[in-house]
């Protein structure tokens, strides 16, 4: 037997999500996560802004969620922007890095 919510309980179950992910601080989380993949990856966001200027903000973020092994689905919920966005963003960010003068930059 399928167990489906009343509309009832669905609208109270999406607004509840809703005030929980409001609540999380999204800036503070990425500030985070940048602060602890420089650390465990030999200052890797600091080398790659320094060393690869056409990076922009937007796509460090994405490449700071990348390494913290998110998935363009999870990232593009998290930043709200389309799944298409992000992918599009890895694209660029694997072009400009072979582009750079860095040398080859650990994986992350």
């Amino acid at each position: 037997m399928d167990a489906e919510l009343s509309p009832a309980s669905a609208h109270r179950a999406m607004k509840d999500m809703n005030n929980r992910l409001s609540a999380v601080k999204t800036e503070e989380f990425i500030s985070g996560l940048k602060d602890v993949i420089n650390k465990y990856y030999n200052n890797l966001l600091d080398r790659i802004s320094r060393e690869c200027p056409s990076i922009s903000d937007g796509e460090q973020t994405i490449l700071a969620l990348l390494c913290g092994r998110l998935s363009p689905r999870i990232i593009s919920f998290i930043l709200n922007i389309k799944p298409q966005t992000v992918y599009n963003a890895k694209s660029a960010i694997k072009r400009k890095l072979k582009n750079s003068s860095l040398t080859r930059p650990e994986k992350c």
